[in-house]
């Protein structure tokens, strides 16, 4: 919003100084213009920054897709093996 203001203001002095025949009110626009171009409008903050971060992981971790299924599948079979040793 501040952002805005500003653009639109220094639209408008120009305008003003254009159509005002009063010295004493041209002045006063000139004076506002130049303090509205010399003003510096901070950053607009990153909206991501307010989001909590996700946990980085070690890159030891299998952390693909693919990684994940081939580990679950070794698991599987572990078990499966675990289960039928158990039978016998």
């Amino acid at each position: 919003m501040e952002r805005f203001i500003h653009n639109e203001n220094i639209r408008r002095y120009p305008k003003l100084l254009k159509e005002e025949t009063d010295e004493e009110k041209r002045n006063i626009s000139r004076k506002l213009l130049a303090e509205e171009e010399a003003r510096e409008i901070p950053p607009k903050p990153n909206r991501n920054d307010d989001k909590p971060k996700r946990p980085q992981l070690p890159k030891s971790w299998a952390t693909s897709v693919g990684d994940l299924f081939r580990l679950e599948v070794r698991s599987c079979r572990l078990l499966a093996q675990m289960r039928s040793a158990d039978r016998r």
